[in-house]
């Protein structure tokens, strides 16, 4: 396991808002006036696909209930003012990106906008 600095903080798997707002904010450090970030998060396979996803969508809908999920988590957590989603295109052993090896969209664009560029609530 690689030891990370004290300003980073390893958030396990959850599209619970209050599970990663709290485990945010228990590492979070306090008055330094830095944003936070999480700049690593996703990786959700498409069923059928073979290769490594940390999990595994059975559908388009079901990708897309999946990042709302955890888009949502963060958005609302009301910690994180920025987010990467990990990752953008499958690579030959991962298959957990938007976008296929061969860049077609795994999921409808403007859907997908709709989730990353909501308010929180």
């Amino acid at each position: 396991m690689i030891e990370l600095p004290p300003s980073c903080v390893r958030v396990e798997r959850s599209r619970a808002r209050r599970a990663v707002a709290a485990a945010l904010r228990r590492r979070r450090l306090q008055g330094d006036g830095q944003p936070t970030l999480v700049t690593e998060f996703g990786g959700t396979a498409v069923g059928g696909a073979e290769g490594w996803g940390y999990e595994t969508a059975k559908t388009e809908d079901d990708l897309l209930s999946i990042c709302a999920d955890q888009v949502g988590a963060l958005i609302d957590g009301e910690i994180v003012q920025g987010f990467c989603y990990t990752q953008l295109t499958d690579i030959e052993q991962e298959v957990n990106g938007l976008l296929t090896y061969d860049r077609r969209h795994k999921l409808d664009p403007e859907k997908a906008r709709s989730i990353t560029a909501r308010r929180a609530k």
